[in-house]
């Protein structure tokens, strides 16, 4: 059914900053770039950044994840399925490549694309990046977050694990060759309204994370120390300052 992230739409103020700063953070030059739109492609996900104002409508972010798309396999049986799964589709008018889309308008916010699975696999990009980790998704709700990401669209919950050290329980979907994590915040002083899912941060896997941590800091990046990560076998660290709004961490496992 969803086989894995197809790309990952970000809204920033500029795409010629954005891009200059994206490159060195991906270690890759954009596959196009024009005054609206620069797309990077990491093995089989592409990045695409848009300025700020192209196209905001009701809802969107004005800097930030503006949404994330899901490759299926066949368009019209899953937006049929998440239909009958109570959610609302959109297919709308957009086109992706001159894929049509079917929008999902509730579970998370920004919302979540669905488009068939390119024809050709997409040329692998090299780069000490080596693709992305996991999708951080910032839940009010993780019990909801279980029946949208599990139920609704089917992905295999690898990991439901709360920590009261780190005041927070994380979910861990598998979505092809990258994971969908789901944070909820326990240590709150109160509980937040309910509201939608929503799309927060990047985690990017890099084959090796002192040299990765020396060239962004070359290049005037800021950047955490690295740490030993959450995950047994990891190492991390952390843009000081987040790019396009994005918390982003970068992560090496050691096996």
């Amino acid at each position: 059914m969803i086989l894995g992230l197809d790309h990952l739409m970000i809204r920033v103020p500029a795409t010629d900053a954005a891009a200059r700063l994206y490159a060195h953070i991906l270690d890759l030059a954009p596959v196009a770039a024009d005054d609206h739109l620069v797309r990077f492609r990491i093995g089989g996900l592409e990045v695409r950044l848009v300025r700020a104002e192209t196209g905001v409508g009701q809802g969107a972010v004005a800097e930030g994840l503006a949404h994330a798309a899901l490759a299926v396999s066949d368009l019209d049986r899953t937006a049929r399925l998440m239909s009958r799964r109570g959610l609302a589709v959109d297919h709308g008018t957009d086109a992706v490549d001159g894929r049509p889309v079917a929008v999902l308008r509730s579970g998370t916010d920004p919302a979540l694309w669905l488009l068939v699975e390119q024809d050709a696999a997409r040329p692998a990009a090299a780069g000490s990046v080596i693709g992305l980790d996991h999708l951080v998704v910032a839940s009010d709700d993780p019990e909801r977050s279980l029946a949208m990401l599990g139920g609704r669209l089917g992905l295999d919950l690898r990991l439901d694990r709360a920590n009261p050290a780190w005041g927070a329980r994380m979910l861990f979907f598998r979505c092809g060759d990258a994971v969908v994590e789901v944070i909820h915040e326990t240590a709150a002083a109160a509980p937040h309204p309910p509201v939608s899912d929503r799309l927060w941060g990047l985690c990017w896997r890099v084959a090796d994370i002192e040299a990765t941590h020396r060239r962004l800091a070359a290049a005037g990046i800021a950047v955490t120390g690295i740490r030993t990560g959450r995950r047994p076998g990891t190492r991390v660290f952390t843009l000081s300052e987040p790019p396009a709004a994005v918390p982003t961490l970068m992560l090496q496992a050691d096996r």
